[in-house]
């Protein structure tokens, strides 16, 4: 059976992914909410939590919690069960693309021509390295390798601990 689901009456485009957990469906809008719906019940959200502004990018899980980034430049920690706001740590610049786990770090690219990882054990965000021209798209990581493409053309190839290039084309 396929269901309509309503988010919003007024601002309510999907840009960035919903994202699939084992029981809930996480869906960030431009409403600036983030709702999560029981896929056997696409009616009624089980929660649903206002951010400070636009969701661009798609939320992931990791443990009890999910991040999301806002377009004011907020990395947003919700509680999976509720959805309650847990903290708000402050970024460079607004992210556009999907946040990408690795070990024990959430890695992401930003419109402020940076590349940057969260640190899931210290809560802190660390620059990587920076990029000639703004970056929507989400960073790939084969490897000890992270790489990413600008707005101008440029793929970066970078080593994923000490941010130095490998190469850049």
């Amino acid at each position: 059976q396929i269901s309509t689901v309503v988010l919003s009456a007024t601002k309510n485009k999907v840009i960035s992914s919903p994202t699939v957990l084992e029981d809930t469906l996480l869906i960030p809008s431009s409403d600036a909410t983030i709702y999560a719906f029981d896929p056997a019940n696409m009616t009624t959200p089980k929660w649903k939590t206002r951010l400070s502004n636009e969701i661009w990018s798609s939320p992931i899980e990791v443990g009890e919690e999910i991040y999301v980034f806002s377009l004011d430049k907020q990395l947003n920690v919700l509680n999976a069960e509720t959805g309650a706001l847990i903290r708000k740590t402050p970024v460079a610049g607004a992210v556009m693309g999907e946040i990408v786990q690795h070990d024990n770090k959430l890695y992401f690219s930003t419109l402020a021509k940076q590349v940057s990882y969260y640190d899931l054990e210290t809560q802190e965000i660390v620059k990587l390295f920076d990029t000639d021209g703004e970056v929507w798209a989400s960073p790939l990581i084969d490897g000890d390798r992270i790489i990413v493409a600008d707005m101008l053309g440029n793929i970066y190839c970078n080593d994923i601990e000490t941010g130095l290039s490998n190469w850049k084309v």
